[in-house]
């Protein structure tokens, strides 16, 4: 599965989100083909990253996931995960679509990497926990804002998402997280 732009991007890239569960947790990756000189800021070299939390890291290249618990509620409670090239992350609470949001202490960030495979290649990866046992079953999204700059004067955004529903992007929409996990 890959990640499709809003808007025709001018440079290629595609974005391959995969998350995984483990006993004790979960793995999500991010694995990029494409041209990152474009990026911006530039794509981390491979490190393994201190842990840092941080807020707003929607602002520039941003890697992002939402988990919907589902249940027979009809609930709107969803979380949203942020993780930045440089191992910054953080995780928010939702009571509905883009309302109540506060910083959400259940889900901890235990490792973040990031590694160039090849020149065209690149990945990230982090491992939360606890497992996701307590919250199945799920419904999962995945989304990523790219910065990117082709001169000097010419900053601007990309919007990657597994669907697109509205007019601009929106990746709180419940109908574009077509990933189900049981």
């Amino acid at each position: 599965m890959n990640l499709i732009p809003f808007e025709k991007t001018p440079f290629k890239i595609e974005i391959f989100p995969a998350l995984t569960q483990s006993k004790n947790g979960f793995r999500v990756n991010f694995r990029l083909s494409g041209e990152f000189e474009k990026i911006q800021p530039p794509l981390s070299k491979s490190a393994t990253w201190p842990l840092k939390r941080k807020n707003e890291l929607w602002k520039s290249t941003c890697f992002e996931f939402f988990l919907r618990p589902i249940d027979n509620s009809k609930s709107t409670f969803y979380f949203e995960f942020n993780l930045s090239p440089f191992g910054e992350w953080s995780v928010y609470e939702f009571t509905n679509l883009r309302e109540g949001m506060k910083d959400s202490s259940i889900f901890k960030c235990e490792q973040f990497s990031t590694q160039h495979i090849s020149p065209k290649r690149w990945e990230l990866q982090a491992d939360f926990t606890p497992n996701l046992n307590n919250f199945l079953p799920l419904q999962l999204g995945f989304a990523s804002i790219i910065e990117w700059k082709l001169q000097k004067q010419d900053q601007k955004f990309s919007y990657f998402s597994l669907s697109h529903t509205e007019s601009k992007p929106n990746f709180h929409i419940f109908e574009s997280w077509i990933e189900h996990i049981k």
